[in-house]
This record gives C-alpha cells, sequence and structure tokens, in this order.
C-alpha cells in the first residue's frame, strides 16, 4: 500500500510540474475523464439535462456520444495491443514495472523522460548487473509506454549522454567477461553424431525433429510448442500442417510453418524438403517417424506417452546427445540448427538469394549467422596473395 501512494504521489508531481501538457502523465486520465463523464454528461447522459435527451443518448453509440467515444478508445488500445506479441507485451510491461520501481525507490518523478533521469535509470540497471542489450530492451518499453499514451516518442538516438553510458556498460561487461556467447552451428557432422544410437518412437521423432529443423532452418519455437498447456493449433506445427507428393514413397514433403517470429501477421509459409538419398534427409526421417506416430490430432511432435515435444525438452535432448558426444554442450541451442544450416549453405557455395529464400530472411541478416571456420579464411588469404 505505501508504494502505491509513493507512485501516486510521484506522477501527482509530475502532473503539477508539467500540467495538461505533452509530459503530463495524467494527460490520459484527463482525456479519460472527458469521455467518460464530462461528454456523456454535456450530452444527457447526467443528472442534469431533460428526460428526452437522457434517453436519447444513453444507447447513443455514434461518435457523438460519450459510449461512442468509449468504444473507439477501446478499439484503439485493442488494435494497438494486437500489433505486439505476446512475448514482446510481456517484455514491455516488465520494463515499465522496472523503471516504476527506480523511480519510486529514487522518489524520482516517472516524466518527463528526460536524459538525466535515463541516464540514471541506466547506472541503475547496470549496477545490477545488466548487459547493455537488456538495458536497451527495458528503454524500448518505455518508449512503447509513451506512444501508447499519445505523449511524444523520446528520441534516444540524439541523447549523446545515454549512448555514451550504454557503450561504458558494454565495455565494461565486456572486461568483466559477461559478453554474451553466440551459439555454435550444428553441422552435418554434428547432426551425425546426433543420430547414433537409433531405437524406440522417442528417438524417432527427435530424429526427424532435427532434420526438419535442420533442412528447414527453422527455429526451434517454429516445430515445438512452448508447454504441455499452450499448444495452439491455429499457430503451432499441427500434424495436417505436413502434405507428401506421394502416400508410401515420397521424394518431397511439405510443411506449413503457420506462424513465426518474423510473420507477425501470421501469413505463412511452406517449407519444401527432398530426399537427399543420403544418410541425412529429412523425407526419410519425417515418414519413419510418422508410421510409430500415425495421424492422431494433435501437435506434429509427440512423445510415446502422448506428450507434445517442448522447446525446452527438445533443447534439453539436443544438449545430452552432444554431452555425450564429447562436445560442449551449453555452447549448442535450438538456434544451432538454423545456424548450421546457413553456415553450411553458405559453404557449399549457395546463392545468397536462395538461402534467404529457405531461411525466410527478407535481408542479409542471415550474414550473422554464418560461421566462417579458420580454413576457410586461410584459403582466402591464399587467393588474395595470388
Amino acid at each position: 500500500m505505501f508504494d502505491i501512494l509513493r507512485r501516486q504521489t510521484l506522477l501527482l508531481v509530475s502532473c503539477l510540474t508539467y500540467p495538461g501538457g505533452p509530459q503530463c502523465p495524467c494527460r490520459c486520465t484527463i482525456m479519460w475523464f472527458y469521455a467518460h463523464i464530462l461528454l456523456p454528461f454535456s450530452t444527457g447522459g447526467g443528472q442534469s439535462g431533460n428526460r428526452h435527451t437522457r434517453s436519447t443518448h444513453r444507447g447513443n453509440n455514434g461518435p457523438e456520444g460519450g459510449l461512442g467515444i468509449r468504444a473507439l478508445d477501446r478499439s484503439v488500445r485493442s488494435y494497438y495491443s494486437a500489433a505486439l506479441t505476446t512475448a514482446t507485451k510481456k517484455a514491455y510491461g516488465a520494463g515499465k514495472k522496472r523503471y516504476e520501481d527506480f523511480c519510486v525507490r529514487f522518489s524520482i518523478p516517472p516524466l518527463p523522460l528526460t536524459e538525466s533521469v535515463l541516464c540514471y535509470f541506466i547506472a541503475y540497471l547496470g549496477d545490477q548487473g545488466l548487459m547493455a542489450s537488456s538495458i536497451r530492451s527495458y528503454l524500448s518499453a518505455l518508449r512503447q509506454w509513451k506512444i501508447s499514451e499519445g505523449l511524444p516518442e523520446p528520441q534516444f538516438a540524439i541523447m549523446p549522454r545515454v549512448k555514451q553510458v550504454l557503450k561504458g556498460i558494454k565495455v565494461v561487461r565486456g572486461k568483466e567477461g559477461r559478453t554474451t556467447k553466440r551459439k555454435l552451428p550444428i553441422t552435418p557432422t554434428i547432426l551425425r553424431q546426433l543420430g547414433k544410437g537409433k531405437g524406440g518412437p522417442d528417438w524417432e521423432m527427435y530424429w526427424a525433429a532435427c532434420n526438419i529443423a535442420f533442412f528447414g532452418f527453422l527455429r526451434a519455437g517454429e516445430l515445438t510448442v512452448p508447454s504441455q498447456l499452450a499448444y495452439d493449433a491455429s499457430y503451432h506445427l499441427n500434424v495436417t500442417d505436413v502434405s507428401a507428393n506421394h502416400p508410401s514413397n515420397p521424394t518431397i514433403v511439405h510443411i506449413r510453418i503457420k506462424a513465426s517470429k518474423t510473420d507477425p501477421f501470421r501469413r505463412g509459409t511452406t517449407v519444401v524438403y527432398g530426399r537427399t538419398g543420403k544418410d541425412l534427409c529429412p523425407v526419410e526421417a519425417v515418414v519413419a517417424y510418422l508410421k510409430h506416430r500415425g495421424m492422431k490430432p494433435g501437435p506434429l511432435f509427440l512423445h510415446s506417452d502422448g506428450r507434445y515435444l517442448t522447446k525446452a525438452a527438445f533443447v534439453r535432448w539436443v544438449q545430452e546427445r552432444l554431452k555425450g558426444a564429447g562436445y560442449k554442450a551449453e555452447e549448442y541451442s535450438g538456434h544451432s540448427f538454423r545456424v548450421g544450416a546457413a553456415t553450411t549453405a553458405a559453404s557449399a557455395g549457395i546463392q545468397d538469394s536462395v538461402i534467404k529464400a529457405m531461411g525466410r530472411w527478407e535481408s542479409t541478416a542471415y550474414l550473422i549467422y554464418v560461421r566462417i571456420p579458420p580454413t576457410e579464411l586461410q584459403r582466402v588469404a591464399a587467393q588474395l596473395a595470388d
């Protein structure tokens, strides 16, 4: 209760400092009071006014009436929220909460978002051990918060002190050895290690998932579910999303990805897998798995006991297998298949346009995934010397 009172006091201080202006944190409250109290009252929704006026406007949902304004306000907020993914909204909410806690702790009015206040907030987060990348996500949350309330967008890019403090935190964390290390790629050689020791329906499931992830340039989240309670047939990979060009001996398998990280509008895309005729073959792996699984409705990947394949279980299985093969398991993740596919494709001389299409990249962003081995760099040096 004490914290709540402090928050409200800080909001009031900001409001008194910037009354009614664009930096006023209560600006949205004033608009709400106008739309919900003054406007309905002035159009006959209050106690004053004759009976005819009240009866006319109580059910008015048009733009002239208070109910119409409220409906539009709800629509605006609904559409605005729909533009953000659930994960993004959760992250922004956490960032805003962190900033509110900071303001309460140091008795700082939350608005305006001056450069000095932002520098204090960044330093506060840095002292708590956060990386510069995490702090930037909190700044993004504050930006979205102001935009959602109709306040001027903070221009972090033209705040030199903010940029310098963030750079300093990045340098300090680097010296402490706390920089984030990119995960290593799972190459065909490593993929073969995962394929050793065949046995049982569950192994067939994991092996098919590995092949689907590698040959399809997939993110782990695109072929698994977040948890046993979070399966959504309209979003996650379903057994009905798989099709083939032949019922018993297919050479091509199509898998429909309904949504992904870079597809917020859920237009979806179809990933095409071809038979390789080699020990690593996504078509053979999927066909072998489906013989065990059957066509029971639900997620594509199911354990033999009916449990869904979650991202955590998939990554854990991969890391355990790699650890058993002598690799440093912590250096690999579910994203290593996508990284490995891009790296292998580039090494094989596949055209950039094909790599971008297979990985569903709209730009050259895939280049950050390409890990060039030292031997390749050595050959380039020799070529340059010719």
